[in-house]
């Protein structure tokens, strides 16, 4: 039974025999030993005192719970310079001294907690024969985490922020990179406080790392004698930062190289809504009540940005303009900046599951059939997994074309053509780096189109797009010899924001370039930071940072 892990194996101890009260089996368990060594001065004795009984809970058998009968002897002391005269033999291959419970029990019940935390932990456990609280498994936990110290030298770490409240309270986690697990997890961000935790740990070597200052100067300080890396998807993060920055001054050419972009396409398609529709009733009828509001306040939002440029013109302060016009200072310098009226981006279009359907309900459509009923027995018949209400909601932008007693399309049509892909500063940096992670084929050719009229309608777009496609392509291609130069063209440019841009990297020149040249990357640190996020959102309003520091950080034993 040993051999099969259902008795624990201890030294100096036998079992004498079994029993069962109810759900219950009990080990018995007596001392064989002839003489035990005195645990505070190390000579042995023979001579027995006295004995009792010790009770433990064990590791259940199924849905049996198991507990340890152990008869522990007290023996006398016989070193005259002894100041024990009595001593107890311990079965500390079983259990801790004073414990309740066998260290694999321990062991198993910091596992649960560690895992999935008290509340979830005890559930779990009281389902499988073990009686056990969540406070108890949190102790365990907190137990097991305070006794742990690792004195394994670090050399390459990661260090990177997590959000205790987000917006609010942040934290810090430092990963060995080397060995894939976290070190470390500190309550705030500062660089005092990463700087401490650092000098602590003198044999750090590299310390990889974001762009935040707060770090860097704290690896300065801390470990001054590390070589600091730059993440790289950081670095490129900020370059798309830049390059967003500066289209979105170029909102006017934006605009219309969407406009030219989706007009090539709509050719393409299939012909308008019929004149007889419009003719009848008017395009205000063809708007909803919520799209006439949007609309209303679209002019409201133009009437004020005119103003705003108007009063500039003028010669009147940002200042002056924002209180005026109840406006933010932000907002007022970003209409003045603008070479054209910044228009709200509407979203992407989403796949649907009509999509698949689209060619036969606008066939169908056309051809007259304007029974949603029947078109949705048509599609059940293709296999469309969807509900008849959803058919319903889908065509509502179809049936709010035809005139109001139209009930057949004997004289009328619907072109149920897809709306226009609407461009934003954001989404027309990522075009012209070629980054568009969009698998509609529509829209990836408006995409081509849209970045070619763009580069025709601004040299100055076509300059950034080069620049910028140059960067990544140093970033990704490690190509740390091309930095400096890139950042001395960029010095030539004339560009405002990528200028910006290479004074930050000129500042932290030495840890961008081994970012661009060294293997190490923040990659593994962001996945812990994930992690983090599950652990706490799973421990919301029923635990502190101590506990999630023991739960984010695992003993060795358990890797």
């Amino acid at each position: 039974m040993k051999a099969l892990g259902l008795l624990p194996s201890i030294d100096n101890f036998k079992v004498d025999y079994l029993s069962s009260p109810g759900d219950t089996v009990v080990i018995h368990m007596t001392p064989c030993a002839q003489s035990v060594q005195c645990p505070y001065c190390g000579s042995h004795s023979s001579r027995v005192h006295s004995h009792y009984h010790r009770t433990l809970s064990d590791i259940p058998w199924g849905s049996w719970s198991v507990r340890i009968s152990l008869r522990i002897r007290k023996f006398f002391c016989d070193n005259s310079v002894c100041a024990h005269r009595i001593f107890s033999e311990q079965p500390l291959d079983l259990a801790s001294r004073y414990a309740r419970r066998t260290k694999r029990l321990e062991n198993d019940y910091y596992l649960t907690g560690y895992l999935l935390g008290g509340r979830a932990g005890a559930k779990e456990a009281n389902g499988h024969g073990r009686d056990v609280s969540r406070d108890t498994l949190l102790r365990c936990v907190r137990r097991a985490s305070a006794g742990h110290h690792d004195e394994e030298s670090l050399k390459v770490i990661g260090v990177d922020d997590w959000a205790m409240r987000r917006g609010q309270r942040y934290g810090t986690v430092l990963v060995d990179l080397e060995n894939h697990r976290p070190v470390g997890l500190l309550p705030d961000r500062r660089s005092e406080t990463l700087s401490s935790w650092l000098e602590k740990h003198p044999g750090i070597e590299v310390v990889t790392r974001d762009r935040a200052a707060a770090y860097a100067e704290a690896a300065r300080i801390g470990a001054p004698n590390a070589e600091q890396v730059a993440d790289r998807w950081h670095i490129l993060k900020n370059m798309v930062e830049a390059l967003e920055r500066l289209l979105a001054r170029h909102h006017g050419c934006i605009k219309e190289a969407g406009k030219q972009a989706n007009a090539i396409s709509a050719e393409a398609e299939s012909a308008p809504i019929a004149d007889t529709v419009k003719t009848e009733i008017g395009e205000a009828a063809l708007l909803t009540k919520t799209e006439q509001m949007s609309q209303l306040r679209k002019d409201m939002r133009k009437a004020r940005y005119d103003q705003a440029v108007r009063l500039y013109s003028d010669g009147v302060s940002i200042r002056q303009i924002a209180l005026t016009l109840d406006l933010d200072r932000r907002t007022v310098r970003r209409f003045i900046k603008s070479d054209g009226f910044p228009e709200r981006v509407i979203g992407k279009r989403r796949v649907t599951q009509f999509d698949k359907y689209r060619e036969h309900l606008k066939k169908r459509w056309d051809n007259g059939c304007h029974n949603g009923a029947e078109l949705y027995r048509e599609l059940k018949a293709m296999g469309f997994p969807g509900a008849q209400s959803a058919l319903r909601q889908y065509l509502r932008s179809w049936r709010k074309r035809l005139p109001r007693d139209h009930k057949t399309a004997d004289d009328s049509s619907i072109n149920g053509s897809l709306p226009p892909v609407q461009f934003s500063p954001g989404s027309a940096s990522w075009l012209l780096l070629g980054l568009s992670f969009n698998s509609d084929e529509r829209q990836k050719e408006i995409g081509l189109k849209f970045v070619q009229h763009l580069i025709d309608l601004s040299p100055t777009i076509q300059q950034a797009q080069m620049l910028a496609v140059r960067f990544f392509s140093i970033v990704r291609e490690h190509k740390g010899d091309d930095l400096t130069p890139w950042i001395e063209e960029v010095a030539r440019s004339g560009l405002v924001d990528f200028k910006s841009f290479a004074q930050g990297i000129q500042r932290d020149y030495s840890a961008v370039l081994a970012g661009i040249t060294k293997p190490w990357s923040n990659g593994q640190t962001e996945g812990q930071v994930n992690r983090i996020k599950l652990i706490k959102r799973s421990m919301y309003g029923r635990a502190n940072f101590d506990l999630l520091q023991a739960r984010v950080m695992p003993l060795l034993a358990t890797q």
